[in-house]
C-alpha cells in the first residue's frame, strides 16, 4: 500500500521509513478524528484504521466482538506494529496483543479500559445502565445523542465547546457511523470485559489517560496496568477523554519516551 492510499478500511500517513504505529478509534468516530494530532507523529508510519460500521468502512457491519475486527486487521497491517487503542478502540487493540503477541510490538490503551462497565469487582467502570440510555437514545434522537457524547468527550476542558466543534468538523470528513455500528459498540462497551486475559499479555502495555476523563476512570488505567505482567500506567493532569486533542503534545510524548 501507498502512502496516502485509501482503501476505505485503513489509510496511511506519517513517514513511510519511520516504525509501524496503528491508530484505532472509538465509538461513534472514524480516522478523521486524528487529524489534529497527525502532526506530532509525523516520525512514524501511520496506519489509520476506519471500523467496520464506521467512516470509510461503514458499509461493513460491525461485529459482535472485537477479536474478530482485530484477527481482520493483524493480516492488514505490518509485523512489530504499535498498536493504539482510543476507548472503544482499545478492545480491539488489545485482542490483537493477546491473539498475536508476535506481530505487536507494543500495545497503547488511549482511555480505554479493558471493561467499560461496573462489575461486582471492578468498581471502576460505568454504570451499565448508562449504555442502554445511550441505546435509547440512539434510536430516539441520533443526532442528539452523537453531540451530547462529543460534549462528554470533551467535559472538563474550558475549551470545551470549541473542542466539540473543531471534532465535528473532523466527523464531518467521513461518513457518519452506521446505525448497526453504533448499537454494536454499545454493545461491546456494556458486555466486554478482558480482565481475565491480561495476566496473560505477553507485550508491553501502556496505558495512557487524564484527570479529567468523565467516560474512563482515571483509576482504571492503573489497576488494568496492575493485572498486566509489563504494564504502565500514565495519568496527565487536566487532560479529558481524548488527551491527544487536549493534550496532543503530551501524549505524542508519551509514546516517543515509551517505545
Amino acid at each position: 500500500m501507498n502512502p496516502g492510499m485509501n482503501t476505505g478500511a485503513i489509510r496511511r500517513a506519517g513517514n513511510p521509513q519511520g516504525p509501524p504505529l496503528v491508530l484505532i478509534h472509538g465509538w461513534a468516530m472514524h480516522a478523521g478524528i486524528w487529524q489534529g494530532w497527525l502532526p506530532y507523529l509525523q516520525a512514524y508510519d501511520l496506519w489509520l484504521v476506519d471500523l467496520p460500521g464506521h467512516g470509510h468502512h461503514h458499509a461493513q457491519p460491525l461485529p459482535e466482538n472485537p477479536a474478530r475486527v482485530a484477527k481482520t486487521l493483524l493480516q492488514q497491517v505490518p509485523a512489530q506494529a504499535r498498536w493504539l487503542g482510543w476507548s472503544m478502540g482499545g478492545l480491539v487493540a488489545l485482542e490483537a496483543a493477546l491473539q498475536a503477541p508476535q506481530r505487536v510490538r507494543q500495545l497503547i490503551m488511549l482511555a480505554a479500559t479493558p471493561c467499560f462497565v461496573q462489575r461486582a469487582d471492578w468498581p471502576l467502570g460505568k454504570q451499565p445502565a448508562l449504555f442502554r440510555e445511550f441505546a435509547r437514545q440512539l434510536r430516539a434522537d441520533r443526532e442528539k445523542l452523537l453531540q451530547q457524547f462529543l460534549l462528554l468527550e470533551v467535559q472538563g476542558c474550558p475549551q470545551a465547546r470549541s473542542l466539540v466543534r473543531q471534532m465535528q468538523a473532523w466527523l464531518d470528513s467521513a461518513p457518519q457511523a452506521s446505525m448497526q455500528g453504533l448499537v454494536t459498540g454499545l454493545q461491546w462497551l456494556e458486555t466486554i470485559d478482558l480482565r481475565p486475559q491480561l495476566a496473560k499479555l505477553e507485550v508491553p502495555s501502556l496505558w495512557l489517560g487524564g484527570t479529567r476523563d468523565r467516560l474512563v476512570h482515571p483509576q482504571a488505567l492503573t489497576a488494568a496496568a496492575a493485572l498486566c505482567p509489563s504494564g504502565e500506567a500514565t495519568l496527565c493532569e487536566g487532560a479529558i477523554h481524548a488527551p491527544f486533542i487536549s493534550h496532543p503534545q503530551w501524549t505524542a510524548a508519551q509514546l516517543d519516551s515509551h517505545s
